[in-house]
């Protein structure tokens, strides 16, 4: 019974060939396509945590108007949220009043309301309590 050879996968090299060595120019190609999927994740997250932002400021704006939630509410809302999630941060009563806020204040914007969620939280702060009138929030 004879043997066929095995076929070559084209991996193989003989010993008096050099190694390929990979340039510099390879693994930055790596490393940026790295990058670009973290950076785009990154902006997925902030895309979806501002949503959540905005629906928990609906909510709330929905219930101050039916229901008359106050301070008190929103307080025990913060604690009872802070129980069900312990260390998780960003969800005191301030800033739940907060994302009340960013509700109102683009709810009747066609045009902002879905751009506001392209940027951070902190900056879309910085836009509420630096711009009162909603010109001055179009420019940003």
């Amino acid at each position: 019974m004879s043997k066929t050879p095995k076929k070559s996968d084209g991996r193989s090299r003989a010993k008096s060939e050099k190694p390929i060595v990979p340039s510099q120019t390879d693994f930055d190609f790596v490393l940026g396509l790295i990058d670009a999927a973290r950076t785009r994740a990154v902006a997925a997250v902030n895309t979806t945590l501002m949503e959540l932002y905005w629906r928990i400021g609906e909510y709330i704006s929905q219930k101050t108007a039916e229901e008359g939630w106050g301070q008190g509410t929103v307080e025990a809302l913060a604690e009872k949220i802070q129980r069900r999630y312990p260390g998780m941060i960003g969800y005191s009563a301030r800033n739940l009043w907060r994302m009340t806020q960013f509700f109102e204040t683009y709810r009747n914007q066609p045009i902002l309301s879905p751009l506001v969620t392209e940027l951070s939280w902190t900056h879309n702060l910085l836009i509420m309590s630096r711009c009162k009138r909603d010109e001055e929030r179009e420019f940003y």
